[in-house]
């Protein structure tokens, strides 16, 4: 069977010369699931296609997945950390100074480069707040409950940000989003508790949903 799984198209609208070349592509798969609300209206726009949200693949292990690989990480010392893709760094960091001081600690900018998945893993656990535009960077703090602050795109990329928006949404944690980088702003992060309880509920829902899609296509049940 030939199935795509939480695929993400990154965009809201494609055009439709585009749509003409995947429509031979997309009616050759047996199942189609995508992470974000608008990917649905995407794959409909094909005739014979149709697309079910799914949870992103870091929920479907269970947390010792992740906290086995923590084991042989370290604490790298700092209190909010700034993991940013495609853009310089720089302008987070007056932000994130601002949060330290409300939290206590320092900051650390990471640029986006490689690190091993320990490395990872141990920057976002290690830290009081992460911030960042990477969406997978996102769902492991909500695997490890760790407080974070994402960044959304603007402009030509702000397509990318409804996966965001619809994972913050089953939540119930949009207000993680920064709206802007004044202190008022930093401090409202900051003290914005999380309910963990109530996250991992959630999770438990994505994670059974995405199991299910998963046993139906691959059985003999059919989306």
């Amino acid at each position: 069977k030939r199935i795509a799984y939480a695929v993400s198209f990154g965009c809201i609208e494609y055009p439709q010369e585009i749509l003409d070349k995947l429509k031979p592509l997309l009616q050759s798969f047996d199942a189609i699931s995508v992470r974000e609300q608008t990917g649905t209206a995407i794959v409909r726009k094909i005739p014979n296609c149709s697309a079910r949200v799914v949870c992103d693949p870091t929920v479907l292990p269970g947390t010792h997945f992740y906290t086995d690989l923590l084991k042989t990480t370290k604490n790298n010392g700092y209190s909010v950390t700034i993991y940013v893709l495609r853009h310089k760094p720089s302008e987070l960091s007056r932000f994130a100074k601002l949060c330290a001081e409300f939290i206590g600690g320092s900051t650390k900018v990471i640029e986006s480069g490689f690190l091993s998945m320990e490395d990872w893993l141990g920057m976002i656990y290690y830290s009081k707040l992460y911030i960042t535009n990477s969406f997978h960077g996102m769902m492991l703090c909500l695997r490890l409950h760790r407080n974070f602050a994402v960044v959304l795109e603007k402009g030509i990329l702000s397509g990318m940000n409804d996966r965001f928006l619809t994972v913050l949404s089953q939540v119930n944690l949009e207000n993680h989003i920064i709206n802007d980088l004044s202190e008022i702003e930093a401090k409202r992060i900051c003290c914005s508790d999380i309910n963990w309880k109530y996250v991992e509920e959630k999770i438990t829902e994505m994670r059974k949903s995405g199991l299910e899609f998963l046993d139906n296509v691959l059985g003999d049940g059919h989306e």
